[in-house]
């Protein structure tokens, strides 16, 4: 298998275009309590309309465009996005618990929800000038902190119990069940289920399933032959079958067939490549 980066999570952007180039920046150390990183998007699709599908990580997303800038809440659903042309979109992925501090309330009403960049994040038009006109991505990256720096002083940390609760349900999501969760953190399951409704706004089993489901799309993204049954086992399911069922609940087909296509990709994109004489680069996650 190969190694993931240091900036993980990430969203599993599937069936990605190879015109479409991410890059990831961490942030610097005062705003590692609330924010995870910094992701910038380019794409140069010419006339080509690109629909991008995206299995998000369950954490909050704010987002500026061209046209647009928005906060995302967690998102339960594949979210869809259709490119066309030249374009960037440069995003924030928050901790799983770090937007909590910003929204003042129960992060359960966010889910599922996008919101204008302004009305919890501040002014947008000069931050947008700013994002396009920066020489490179580390300088818009740069931007993006500075402004962040600006909203999120003084601001009080996440909750570092329910912050500790999602790492765990990150580092090991073959824990399967919610009980178990609560079991290794030490709580009962209500007050496991009212600590992620309020600070990540998703329930415990949902965002350990979701992250099992990143785990198996990264795997089967690398156009690897992989034992599905054992990727099954090793990921916690009870057999390969509950993992198609889920996989293809969220993905849209299932995982058989997502890695056959991901094959089919790899081969394309080294064919290019070969003729080309030089390497193009991948597409990779914006969250």
């Amino acid at each position: 298998m190969k190694e993931r980066d240091s900036l993980e999570p990430r969203g599993a952007v599937l069936d990605p275009a190879a015109a479409i180039h991410p890059s990831r920046h961490a942030p610097p150390e005062a705003l590692t309590p609330w924010v995870r990183h910094v992701w910038i998007v380019r794409w140069s699709l010419g006339s080509h309309c690109h629909v991008q599908h995206t299995l998000t990580v369950p954490a909050v997303n704010a987002v500026v465009e061209a046209d647009t800038a928005t906060v995302s809440g967690v998102w339960t659903r594949r979210f869809e996005r259709a490119l066309t042309g030249e374009g960037a979109v440069f995003g924030v992925l928050f901790h799983a618990t770090g937007f909590a501090p910003v929204w003042g309330g129960s992060m359960h009403a966010l889910t599922d929800r996008e919101l204008p960049w302004e009305d919890l994040l501040g002014e947008v038009a000069h931050l947008r000038q700013g994002l396009f006109a920066a020489p490179d991505d580390a300088a818009a990256a740069d931007v993006l902190f500075e402004r962040l720096s600006d909203r999120l002083r003084g601001l009080p940390a996440p909750d570092p119990e329910v912050s500790a609760w999602a790492r765990t349900a990150e580092a090991d999501p073959t824990l399967g069940k919610a009980e178990a969760l609560a079991e290794v953190a030490g709580v009962s399951l209500r007050t496991l289920q009212r600590g992620f409704r309020r600070h990540v706004g998703w329930g415990p089993k949902q965002v350990l399933r979701r992250h099992r489901l990143l785990e198996a799309s990264h795997r089967l993204a690398h156009g690897e032959s992989v034992d599905l049954a054992e990727l099954a086992l090793r990921l916690g399911y009870a057999d390969q079958a509950h993992l198609a069922r889920d996989f293809a609940d969220a993905v849209g087909r299932p995982p058989g067939r997502y890695a056959a296509a991901q094959r089919g990709s790899v081969r394309r994109e080294e064919g290019s490549r070969a003729g080309r004489g030089r390497p193009r680069r991948h597409a990779g996650s914006g969250s």
